[in-house]
């Protein structure tokens, strides 16, 4: 075998062998929080693997709330908001969804959600991400509704993480609606397809934060999926295939 031919072979080997442990990859126990506070107090939920399944033939876990609950503070027990809607869905340990229904309490209500996180192991050569959210905000009490992402201005709602804290994006950072309507808002990063990660990716995450004006209603619908890029590992396998045919 030619010094070439080896080179190639063992560098698709080890792409291989990267992808096989992607399949394998783990997911955390923490599957979904959401804590919520405002002028009536702070509170939390939180929901762990064993309330959702996984589909083997899918190889797709789901989590969804049974039904509509009211979070409440901590030491008082004031309700601070309503969780109306939530699920969880990982697919294929590529992909994590995350959508989810809210009404904020009497104030300016802060939320910050956090699903699971995904430990994998995909090289820098074909590691690409794409993530995409849309929410809407809905005015209940006929003055006005607005959804603002927390953290600096221009901050999006939705933020994409991996290997821990480095932003693969941020979307949606603010969306309106007047006396009685509904405002929408929708970004996908990127545009289509999907983007390259020039790193080595060992995991990946999503986190929903932002604030909701008193009295009104939020929803969203997220994804964040990180992928083998398949055009690369062809192109190798067909390098290592044309070699040997010239042997």
């Amino acid at each position: 075998m030619t010094r070439q031919l080896r080179s190639q072979a063992l560098r698709l080997s080890v792409l291989l062998a990267a992808l096989a442990a992607v399949a394998r990859a783990d997911m955390s126990d923490l599957v979904f929080r959401i804590q919520a506070s405002n002028a009536s107090g702070a509170g939390a939920y939180e929901v762990y693997s064993s309330s959702g399944a996984y589909d083997t033939g899918t190889s797709t876990y789901t989590w969804n709330l049974s039904s509509p609950l009211t979070i409440q503070d901590t030491t008082s027990g004031a309700p601070v908001a309503t969780l109306r809607s939530a699920t969880v869905v990982v697919r294929g340990q590529t992909q994590i969804d995350i959508n989810l229904g809210v009404d904020s309490g009497s104030s300016l209500t802060t939320f910050l959600i956090d699903g699971p996180t995904l430990d994998v192991n995909m090289p820098a050569e074909v590691s690409e991400g794409r993530a995409s959210a849309s929410f809407s905000v809905t005015d209940l009490d006929q003055n006005f509704a607005r959804l603002v992402g927390l953290g600096t201005s221009g901050t999006g709602a939705y933020q994409a993480f991996y290997n821990g804290s480095t932003r693969f994006t941020h979307l949606v950072a603010f969306v309106f609606a007047g006396t009685g309507a509904t405002g929408t808002g929708s970004q996908s990063d990127p545009p289509t397809g999907y983007r390259d990660i020039p790193v080595t990716v060992d995991q990946y995450r999503a986190q929903i934060g932002f604030t909701l004006t008193g009295f009104d209603r939020a929803s969203t619908t997220t994804t964040f999926g990180v992928i083998p890029e398949p055009t690369t590992l062809g192109l190798l396998a067909l390098a290592v295939l044309g070699l040997l045919r010239r042997r």
